[in-house]
């Protein structure tokens, strides 16, 4: 029978070549899900009252909402936890000036109420249409952020230090 003994250099991330670096980092993008870099947007649109099921930033270039979206609803919520220079707030705010002013404009009878409340509830559709079109819009760009963020070199870089994962000199994890 026969006894060796093998040893191994292990490597701190700051401690290997910058093409080890490389792979090191390209082991930590392979590891992560979806539900890592993307549950923070799920949680903000469900905060304002949106269910996003699904998106795609890569061809489909898509982000869909179920539906239940209440376009009133989420108004509120946007306007009460969003700031005024983020796109979702801009989007509703332009919807609620174009639902108001439609408002205004709609025929009325001697007593107030509306003439055709048929034609009015078409027109208020295609604006809670476009409504929804616009904000799967503003959460596409936010998942687009927040992807090319989560996978920058800084940020993985950091995560790998941050907990302490070690690597063979060639950026193999060890």
């Amino acid at each position: 029978m026969r006894t060796e003994t093998i040893t191994t250099n292990i490597y701190e991330f700051n401690e290997l070549s910058d093409k080890a670096k490389e792979k090191a980092r390209d082991w930590w993008k392979e590891c992560t899900t979806i539900e890592d870099w993307s549950e923070q947007t799920y949680e903000d649109a469900a905060m304002v009252g949106i269910k996003i099921i699904g998106f795609d930033i890569g061809r489909g270039d898509d982000c869909m909402f179920d539906d239940s979206f209440d376009a009133d609803e989420v108004y509120a919520a946007i306007i009460k936890n969003h700031g005024e220079k983020c796109d979702t707030y801009k989007s509703v705010y332009a919807y609620n000036a174009a639902k108001e002013a439609t408002l205004k404009q709609a025929p009325r009878d001697e007593a107030g109420d509306f003439i055709d409340e048929d034609i009015l509830d078409d027109k208020l559709n295609v604006l809670v249409k476009e409504l929804k079109h616009n904000l799967q819009k503003d959460y596409l760009k936010m998942l687009r952020s927040d992807h090319d963020y989560y996978f920058s070199d800084e940020n993985v870089s950091e995560n790998i230090i941050t907990n302490e994962y070690e690597f063979l000199e060639n950026g193999s994890k060890h």
